[in-house]
């Protein structure tokens, strides 16, 4: 059933970028994700796709102060 597969990507997207802007907008929220990544994923509430896509983006970004935000150029490029 394809439409039910778009509706669970759209999902897995969005959880996607609502985490990277609550992870943007929280600095206790980044630096709980630097010390136990786990812990802070779990309080985003992450879980399957949205919940790697998140880990890996903060594991390719470790010290960076500026997160690479789905959708914008720079993500892309990386």
């Amino acid at each position: 059933m394809i439409p039910a597969r778009r509706d669970e990507r759209s999902a897995d997207a969005r959880a996607i970028v609502d985490a990277m802007h609550r992870l943007q907008a929280s600095p206790e929220l980044r630096a709980a994700s630097r010390t136990d990544l786990p812990a802070a994923l779990d309080r985003l509430g992450l879980t399957g796709t949205a919940r790697y896509a998140v880990a890996a983006t903060l594991a390719l970004t470790p010290g960076a102060s500026v997160f690479f935000i789905p959708g914008s150029g720079l993500f892309w490029s990386i």
